[in-house]
C-alpha cells in the first residue's frame, strides 16, 4: 500500500485494498496520471525538512515573532525571502 495507507475516495470506492492492494496501487497511480494530463504542470522539489510522525508545533507567538501576524493558511500569503529563512531557521532545532 501507498505511504499513508488512505487511497483516495475514488480510489477506495472501487477497490477493497485489503483484498488487493496491488490493484489499488494501479488505480491510485492512473487517478494521478489522470490529474497531470488535466493540469499539465507538475513539481517536484528537494525536502529542505520532513517530519511526518512529530512535526514541530509553530505557536502563534511564533508566527507573530516571523510574520508579525497570524497568516492565513487556507489561501496562503506570498513571504518574504526574511521570512522563509526564518522559518526555516525554526525547524533547524528540531532536525
Amino acid at each position: 500500500m501507498a505511504s499513508n495507507q488512505k487511497p483516495p475516495d475514488v480510489v477506495a470506492a472501487r477497490v477493497d485494498t485489503e483484498a488487493d492492494p496491488e490493484r489499488a496501487i494501479r488505480l491510485w497511480d492512473k487517478t494521478y496520471a489522470e490529474r497531470a494530463d488535466e493540469c499539465g504542470v507538475f513539481l517536484s522539489c528537494k525536502v529542505d525538512f520532513l517530519e511526518l510522525w512529530r512535526p514541530p508545533v509553530l505557536r502563534r507567538s511564533d508566527l507573530y515573532r516571523i510574520f508579525g501576524r497570524v497568516p492565513g493558511t487556507q489561501n496562503p500569503p506570498k513571504i518574504t525571502s526574511d521570512q522563509f529563512r526564518a522559518l526555516a531557521d525554526y525547524t533547524k532545532a528540531f532536525v
